[in-house]
């Protein structure tokens, strides 16, 4: 199963992974969490500049997420 939209694409302007939905974006998170080589909070959101899905280990969203 691929999660990510394209495992050689990034975004432009963060050089984050690309996820093509939320749910691949949190699948991804779940399984890092999982096998302990991520934080154990990662959240998903949409970025202002690609318009895919991103993970970060930041907990508040501020509404200015770009990366």
């Amino acid at each position: 199963m691929r999660l990510a939209m394209d495992s050689a694409s990034k975004c432009p302007v963060s050089g984050k992974r690309k996820y093509a939905t939320e749910g691949a974006a949190l699948a991804t998170a779940k399984h890092q969490v999982a096998t302990a080589s991520a934080p154990m909070e990662l959240r998903a959101y949409r970025c202002n500049w690609c318009h895919a899905w991103h993970l970060t280990k930041k907990t508040e969203k501020s509404g200015k997420d770009h990366g």
